[in-house]
């Protein structure tokens, strides 16, 4: 008789951690997807924040508001544009509006620019530009 260059009868393998406990590979599991879940909105996010920090309207708003001795004098130097940007811009071809509060800070205080602007051909034209500092004065800068 000749023998077989396997055994017939499996040989019992090791078991692992997971294969003892099997609803550890469910919360496992659920744990990757929520980590992808989370670091997908947190990019989405930080691409919508990004696009506001650089767009022309916004950069525009902030070079006036710095160009304004009043407000360099109310918040100091340096001046800094604050993380989170609220609002929305609405774009349609060469037309559209945009509704923004962009929070500032320095080293003498704080406050958010509040503008409103719309676009024509291009052309930025602001409608509302104030900021409010501290949430209690109010200059306008139109």
């Amino acid at each position: 008789m000749i023998n077989a260059p396997y055994p017939i009868v499996p040989v019992p393998g090791q078991r692992d951690w997971l294969d003892e406990r099997p609803h550890s590979r469910i919360l496992i599991g659920g744990l990757i997807v929520l980590a992808i879940g989370l670091i997908f909105i947190s990019g989405v996010l930080c691409l919508v924040e990004y696009s506001f920090h650089h767009h022309t309207v916004t950069q525009q708003a902030i070079e006036r508001v710095q160009s304004d001795q009043r407000i360099v004098q109310a918040i100091g130097q340096p001046f800094r544009v604050g993380w989170v940007i609220k609002g929305n811009i609405h774009m349609k071809d060469s037309n559209g509006y945009a509704d923004l509060r962009i929070p500032i800070s320095g080293p003498n205080g704080k406050g958010v620019i509040v503008l409103y602007a719309r676009e024509n051909l291009g052309t930025w034209e602001f409608r509302n530009l104030r900021v409010d500092l501290d949430y209690s004065t109010t200059i306008n800068l139109m």
